[in-house]
């Protein structure tokens, strides 16, 4: 998977000014969409249960962000087939969250603001 296609660049988020915001001390956004929607989204369900295809699906959704000014084109390359295998034969799995059971309802919601990743630098520095 990429972040976006080839004619468009990532997006920041959990930048300064915005919910969730990050510590006062840090004046830089902490992450970006597609990354910070694969490690959440990693630590909220059964990587023995969910599908890299599933992931593929929720993380190209939070990514994209509704289709509004900001977001981008979550993108599959490869051999595809490799995508009905679950997520811990490629991450490893959690113990802790093994009870955890995948369902398209506890989704991650979409971030509410984010910054062209090459403007990060230039609006929170």
């Amino acid at each position: 998977m990429t972040v976006a296609n080839a004619i468009e660049s990532s997006w920041g988020t959990y930048c300064p000014g915005e919910y969730p915001c990050p510590p006062p001390e840090y004046e830089t956004c902490l992450g970006d969409l597609y990354g910070v929607a694969w490690m959440e989204d990693s630590d909220i369900h059964n990587l023995q249960k969910e599908t890299l295809h599933q992931q593929y699906e929720l993380l190209k959704k939070r990514t994209i962000n509704g289709n509004s000014a900001y977001g981008s084109h979550v993108m599959q390359f490869g051999d595809i087939g490799i995508s009905m295998g679950n997520l811990f034969t490629c991450l490893g799995t959690n113990p802790a969250d093994d009870n955890f059971k995948f369902v398209d309802g506890n989704s991650l919601l979409p971030s509410t603001k984010a910054v062209n990743q090459r403007n990060v630098d230039l609006v929170h520095f």
